[in-house]
């Protein structure tokens, strides 16, 4: 029952004006994170159900830090490691130049005036190890 009331009071802050006037000066991300906050907060660990949107926020802060995240999960309300995991396994990645990346540029950078057009583009190496693995996805 207790966690019902704090689900309910949590919804009803998000629909505050405050609330309202607090987020529109935040940054989308932020925004994603305090939304997502009142909206599990009520919720039991596994009846837990994130958007998509609320999952690539979380992977942008599991990433570069999972020691981070970790403590940060035991404070917050954030995807399970295994949600992360099992959201980079349906992403088809494959070694090499993405070619998506250099069109949203190119369509990017024509918008931009000239004075904003000089840059660097740099590629970095990364060690590979020697082994073998097989995909199922790619018969």
């Amino acid at each position: 029952m207790v966690l019902k009331r704090k689900y309910i009071l949590a919804k009803k802050m998000t629909r505050t004006t405050a609330f309202r006037i607090v987020s529109s000066k935040m940054s989308a991300t932020a925004k994603i994170f305090c939304q997502m906050q009142a909206s599990q907060s009520g919720k039991k660990k596994h009846g837990r159900r994130f958007t998509l949107d609320e999952k690539i926020s979380a992977l942008s802060l599991y990433k570069p830090a999972p020691k981070a995240y970790r403590l940060l999960s035991n404070l917050c309300v954030l995807p399970s490691k295994r949600t992360l995991q099992n959201l980079l396994h349906n992403f088809d990645l494959n070694p090499g130049v993405n070619e998506l990346i250099f069109d949203n540029l190119k369509n990017r950078v024509s918008k931009l005036p000239d004075n904003y057009k000089y840059c660097s583009l740099l590629f970095d190496e990364m060690a590979i190890g020697t082994g073998l693995t097989y995909d199922k996805k790619k018969r």
